[in-house]
């Protein structure tokens, strides 16, 4: 006997138009007391999202996305504009606060270490230097954004202080050690140095920083060195003047516009205990 084909069953569903609710307490809306959110046409009351708005400004957040983009993790929410979120009634304080939101996202505000008053820069260029100026009027204060430390101008900077230090001994005339680099100052006396740091112990010149002699094995090859420098190189004090010839003498050299004749320089035979002897 055939059997008869089965046929589909088919079910009707009626739709019933009904007002969608708030999306995020989950009621219904009156009419006129809703706000729709574009280009993703979620519904609010305006409760609601004035609460969502609030809240997210006070945590710091712009724009303030949609919560039900945001719920779903859309790639591309849609957010809250400012004339949506000033139709819901927004106070000043919220406003103000959007103001400065808004505004970090092109500028950062920075304090100044000198004059105490805050200022909005441009975030790129704060971003881009490592030096930042105080832009507020009759102030100009310089400083290191990493360190936080006071830059002159004109000046190079590492926050290490490397660089201020090197301009100190520049202008105060120090010198390091060639051989440990530790600074040292001359405050009177010859030339020749002889470094007292903890396992350096080297002969130098104070006047063109070169080593006279490493670790001598006595003071006939320190002396020797000692000599060999000084009567070749450079003077055993700061001007050959105060060594060859006496101060009237010397006082003769730039007199009425021109140099004056001296008596021949008598050559250094040898060094002890910080002074020349000279051949007669």
């Amino acid at each position: 006997m055939p059997r008869r084909p089965i046929r589909p069953r088919t079910r009707t569903l009626r739709v019933v138009n009904q007002a969608p609710g708030c999306a995020i307490c989950l009621d219904d809306v009156a009419q006129g007391e809703e706000e729709v959110l574009q280009p993703c046409g979620h519904r609010f009351c305006r409760d609601c999202l004035k609460m969502h708005v609030s809240q997210t400004l006070e945590a710091g957040k712009l724009p303030i996305a949609c919560p039900s983009c945001q719920a779903d993790s859309s790639e591309d929410p849609a957010s809250v504009s400012r004339e949506v979120a000033t139709k819901l009634g927004l106070t000043a304080p919220q406003s103000t606060r959007w103001d400065e939101l808004d505004l970090a996202h092109f500028s950062i505000e920075i304090e100044c270490r000198k004059c105490k008053r805050s200022a909005h820069v441009d975030k790129a260029q704060y971003q881009s230097t490592n030096l930042i100026v105080c832009p507020l009027p009759g102030c100009f204060h310089q400083w290191c954004k990493t360190c936080s430390k006071t830059v002159a101008y004109g000046t190079k900077h590492d926050c290490e202080g490397l660089e201020e230090l090197r301009t100190l001994m520049r202008q105060q005339g120090w010198k390091p050690c060639p051989t440990c680099k530790t600074n040292t100052e001359k405050l009177n006396g010859c030339n020749h140095i002889t470094c007292t740091a903890p396992g350096c112990h080297t002969h130098w010149c104070y006047a063109c920083g070169g080593i006279i002699a490493l670790n001598p094995r006595g003071p006939r090859e320190q002396h020797a060195a000692v000599e060999r420098h000084f009567s070749a190189t450079c003077r055993l004090f700061g001007s050959p003047r105060d060594i060859l010839y006496p101060p009237a003498v010397a006082d003769g050299f730039e007199r009425f516009g021109r140099p004056m004749a001296l008596p021949p320089m008598r050559r250094p035979l040898q060094h002890r205990r910080g002074a020349m002897v000279f051949e007669m």
